[in-house]
């Protein structure tokens, strides 16, 4: 027993634990929904960790007697830790954080010594001194983002973090992002304070980043998938996301007026560059031939807009300020082929696409604006995803969305190491033409590996819309090794 190294001990009473501290080999603790009489004493710690200096590895999940004097306490009694798990510590709060990274511990306590803790009077050891690489803080809910901001100020080291149902904020996130280069996983699920605006700092600097889950984050929208630069995590192997409902707002009225006049002000901006030639060439043009026109058009308030040079080819709707909310500024003029994904509603024109990458159908032109608004944003979202080779597992809920090869869901075919995939809340069911695409080979064999999504064994379909009986038969047909569930579906 003297040299053990790893103890694992759940529901263990805090009374044990001095005479477990007392094994000076011991680098692995996992005491999670630790139990005691001492929820008020905060120095009953100290003299259990100060002889367990090698602990790398704790564990103190689920335990009403972490308090924020009990963490600095351990983690100055242990400095060489490296993941530090304490979900659902209730006790923490964000002066706790805000004190430890600061180095000047000053939080009252019910039945505290006025007196300082002379252990507390030591220099601090700040978080970018010590070792830590995994932190695991989910519903610690009594920690607001100030403290995660000074957490992720003073950690330079981070490589997992779960942060699922806390108050961690977009500034949060933007630090996290500028501070750690090689962040390799990261979990906010159910964080209400967070919206694209952090998320998109994460996504578009962390190329490291092999897992990413933001599901139900009711701030967090279809933008996270807007405008530029696109995403730089190109080494995901795991994507969980949902979408709350307001693209659904989006689709039905266009932009609001805010919205509206942020993408004008932008506009303006994109094209302040080009006021001067095109003034010229309006002078030049002041003859009145009626044969030349500018590239740019203008309107009557002197507004230029560049995305009308993107106006959809073979369709009726184009709405160049909803263009230019999706896609971003950074929109070349002439599509190249590594951006010809941009365009929508169209079949792509780049001969070098396998033909798996391509689409199989011709797409139909949309019939209404709502339509030509969803194929817009579908086709920046799956321009982000398509990018994920990588994929192991993607898990995309609540989308309200059609996800059909009109919509471009042949792009999904770039991901030829996907083993899982979930939809859920689909708007409309999956056809033939669908069943057929994920059933279908490039080159008219039978062989898997020239099938799309060729290692994929698992699709699951989740409320909204699902399938006939006659196309999920077909699918179990032509892909017998799939693992195909509708659960929860309206009846086709």
């Amino acid at each position: 027993m003297p040299n053990l190294v790893q103890l694992d001990a759940l529901w263990m009473n805090a009374d044990l634990l001095e005479s477990v501290i007392q094994l000076q080999h011991l680098e692995r603790l996992s005491a999670p929904r630790m139990q005691g009489s001492h929820p008020d004493d905060h120095s009953y710690f100290l003299p259990l960790f100060t002889g367990s200096s090698k602990i790398t590895h704790l564990d103190m999940s689920d335990s009403h007697l972490v308090h924020d004097r009990v963490l600095v306490q351990i983690t100055r009694a242990c400095p060489k830790i490296e993941v530090l798990a304490l979900s659902g510590n209730s006790c923490l709060t964000h002066a706790g954080l805000i004190e430890w990274c600061n180095g000047d511990l000053h939080i009252s306590e019910p039945g505290s010594s006025s007196a300082q803790d002379p252990f507390l009077a030591q220099p601090n050891l700040s978080l970018f001194t010590t070792s830590l690489t995994s932190i695991n803080f989910s519903n610690c809910n009594k920690i607001e983002t100030e403290g995660f901001e000074a957490l992720f100020q003073h950690s330079h080291r981070l490589q997992d973090l779960n942060l699922m149902s806390t108050k961690v904020g977009d500034t949060a996130l933007e630090i996290l992002a500028d501070n750690n280069k090689h962040l390799r996983s990261l979990v906010l699920t159910c964080c209400a304070a967070i919206s694209a605006q952090g998320l998109s700092r994460i996504l578009r600097t962390s190329r490291e980043l092999e897992s990413v889950s933001f599901m139900y984050c009711s701030r967090v929208s279809a933008m996270v998938f807007f405008q530029q630069p696109l995403w730089t995590c190109t080494q995901l192997r795991e994507l969980r996301f949902s979408l709350n409902k307001r693209h659904l707002d989006w689709v039905e009225n266009g932009l609001s007026a805010a919205e509206s006049a942020s993408m004008v002000a932008m506009a303006q901006l994109l094209d302040s560059g080009n006021n001067n030639n095109n003034n010229n060439n309006n002078n030049n043009n002041a003859t009145g031939d009626a044969s030349t026109t500018t590239t740019t058009t203008q309107d009557t308030t002197g507004e230029i807009h560049m995305m009308d040079l993107l106006a959809e080819e073979g369709s009726e709707f184009h709405e160049p300020l909803f263009q230019h909310f999706v896609e971003g500024i950074e929109i070349p003029v002439s599509p190249s082929d590594d951006e010809n994904d941009k365009e929508t509603c169209r079949k792509s024109t780049d001969s070098t696409r396998s033909p798996l990458l391509s689409s199989p159908v011709t797409p139909t032109p949309p019939t209404t604006i709502q339509q030509y608004r969803q194929h817009m944003i579908l086709a920046q979202l799956y321009r982000q995803i398509e990018r994920l080779t990588q994929l192991r597992v993607l898990d995309m809920r609540d989308l309200h969305l059609p996800l059909d090869l009109d919509s471009g869901l042949w792009r999904l075919g770039s991901l030829s190491q996907l083993e899982m995939l979930e939809w859920t809340g689909l708007q409309a069911p999956l056809r033939e033409q669908e069943v057929a695409w994920l059933t279908s080979s490039s080159g008219g064999s039978s062989s898997e590996e020239e099938k799309p999504l060729p290692v994929l064994r698992q699709l699951l379909i989740k409320g909204g819309c699902g399938m006939s009986n006659l196309e999920r038969a077909a699918l179990q047909a032509g892909r017998p090794e799939l693992d195909l569930q509708l659960i929860q579906v309206r009846e086709m």
